[in-house]
């Protein structure tokens, strides 16, 4: 039903990341009957384990851009356009840098985060804020790597 404050319930698809690393990725298409707060984006979370320390950044239907992190921190990173909604994770240590693009070449820092070091997730998550109406989203132009960006 959403990602923030006692709640964590989305769909997640991750990989292992062993520590540093960063991931990108296009959000071409977002539908279904969806609330004003769905979230379709890119998240690190130190675990798959509910309630583990994560950070964000996902477009939302009518609030632009958002970054979250650890259910309680949020920044506003402005408007998008579908399919040119570029998101990108860095993280560097315990520091998660999160950042937008409308062309995947010129980024804009939204907010940092922290997120323990070590082992941790990174993927792709959607979430409708709403269970009795999900959401459906395309991503493409995936990357994910690993070490020092």
């Amino acid at each position: 039903t959403d990602i923030w404050g006692d709640a964590d319930q989305s769909r997640y698809v991750w990989r292992s990341l062993a520590g540093d690393g960063s991931i990108v990725a296009r959000v071409s298409s977002v539908s279904g009957a969806i609330s004003d707060w769905a979230k379709v984006g890119v998240m690190v979370k130190s675990s798959t384990t509910a309630g583990s320390p994560y950070a964000m950044v996902a477009v939302t239907p009518t609030n632009g851009t958002v970054a979250q992190a650890n259910f309680s921190q949020s920044a506003a990173a402005g408007s998008f356009t579908l399919p040119d909604a570029w998101l990108r994770l860095d993280r560097q240590g315990a520091t998660v840098t999160t950042a937008v693009s409308g062309d995947g070449v010129t980024w804009t820092t939204v907010a940092t985060a922290s997120v323990p070091e070590g082992a941790a997730t990174v993927g792709l998550f959607v979430t409708s804020h709403d269970w009795a109406n999900p959401v459906t989203a395309t991503f493409d132009d995936v990357t994910v790597v690993e070490g020092p960006g």
